[in-house]
């Protein structure tokens, strides 16, 4: 937000829960000069986080845990999502699929880079639309190849099996 005086970061609330407040709660200590660029929507539709995804012109990854249903619907969308890798599986999530996709404009290696890269995307309208065009160009990958994922497991576990 300091970075970019343009910003607004929009959340959802869960529809669960009421997990917003407490996080809400938090943003008010951290970040008190930045709470009217916050933005909490409620649950939506498919239909319509799909359309709200294309308006967005980053999306933000969670550090040390990754959705890849998320991650999935962001690249679908043609969308840029800034991920920080973890060394856990967890936090590894986007970043396998952008590098499946030999994108990795995306991927930061600390904390620096993570808020570089989201301020490039959202302030630089030709580095924004090189990025999601080789995301377009390459995405296809991700959904059209089931039986190559399939045969990778195969031969993984042919490799590994107790003789």
């Amino acid at each position: 937000l300091e970075l970019d005086p343009l910003a607004q970061i929009v959340l959802f609330r869960y529809q669960k829960t009421e997990l917003h407040h407490r996080l809400l709660k938090r943003f008010e200590k951290t970040i008190p000069s930045g709470l009217e660029r916050l933005c909490f929507l409620p649950w939506s539709s498919l239909d319509d986080f799909f359309s709200i995804l294309m308006q967005a012109h980053v999306v933000l990854d969670t550090f040390h845990f990754s959705g890849i249903n998320t991650a999935y619907q962001v690249i679908a969308a043609k969308a840029p999502m800034v991920t920080w890798p973890s060394p856990y599986m967890r936090g590894r999530l986007c970043y396998s699929l952008y590098k499946r996709i030999e994108v990795m404009d995306c991927v930061a290696t600390n904390q620096e880079e993570y808020v570089n890269i989201a301020c490039r995307l959202a302030t630089d309208p030709d580095y924004r639309a090189r990025v999601c065009d080789t995301i377009q160009k390459n995405s296809s990958i991700l959904y059209h190849n089931s039986q190559e994922g399939v045969q990778e497991m195969i031969d993984f576990f042919e490799r590994v099996k107790p003789k």
